[in-house]
Order: structure tokens, then C-alpha cells, then sequence
């Protein structure tokens, strides 16, 4: 039986939008899901440091972009980095190794999000 290239080649491209609009949907684990050096618990330490008194706002936004994982090797769909998911339009002015790294990342995050008062650069809001 022979196959038909447009046939194949239409398959091909339907399965690749199917790919990225549930990739869309998600939050990527850059190296497995399993991999990761912090528990949920440090992680949650390690905001409440950061943020001191406004953590408790700042554990709902990781909550949120994490997709309830907690893990600090999250990887968006658009690579957004870490627990806070930072932006790659943002990597230009920051150590983008070290936002694999939850302080690192909260601390980046404390920056840009004025101690914890203003959340709109992040799709989860408090």
C-alpha cells in the first residue's frame, strides 16, 4: 500500500498544532518531571524568606505558574523559567543559569514585582 506524501504531510503538521496548543496548556519540567533538588516545602521556605510579611500572595502566584508542582525546574511554554516562571524578555539583565535556582528566582521576582506589590507582569495573579 502506498501512502500519500500530502496525506502524511497533512497528519504531520495536525499532530505538531496538537502538540503546541496542549503545550500551551501547561507548565514543562525542563529536566523531567521528576528531577528537582527542592522539595514543595523548601520552596515555600525559601518564598516566605524572600518575601517575608507579602508570602503569602507570592506562594499563590508560584502555586499558580508552577501548576501546583512547586518545582523549580519549570520550564513555560514560551521559556519562562522557575518558580516564578521569569520571562526570556527579562534574561537580557539577569544571570540565566541561576533562575533555575528558587532563591535566585524569588528574588528576581521580589525585584520586579516592587516587594511583592505588584503582580501584573505574571499571568497568575494573587
Amino acid at each position: 500500500m502506498q501512502r500519500h506524501p500530502t496525506l502524511m504531510l497533512v497528519a504531520f503538521v495536525a499532530a505538531l498544532v496538537a502538540a503546541c496548543v496542549v503545550s500551551s496548556w501547561r507548565t514543562y519540567d525542563a529536566a523531567g518531571a521528576r528531577a528537582r533538588d527542592y522539595s514543595p516545602r523548601q520552596v515555600r521556605a525559601i518564598v516566605r524568606d524572600v518575601f517575608g510579611s507579602r508570602a503569602a500572595p507570592a506562594i499563590e502566584v508560584v502555586d499558580c505558574e508552577t501548576g501546583g508542582t512547586f518545582n523549580e525546574r519549570a520550564l513555560g511554554a514560551a521559556g519562562e523559567r522557575g518558580i516564578f516562571q521569569i520571562h526570556p524578555v527579562h534574561f537580557g539583565r539577569l544571570d540565566e543559569a541561576r533562575l533555575w535556582q528558587p532563591r535566585y528566582n524569588a528574588r528576581v521576582a521580589f525585584r520586579m514585582s516592587r516587594g511583592g506589590r505588584d503582580w501584573d507582569p505574571w499571568t497568575c495573579k494573587p
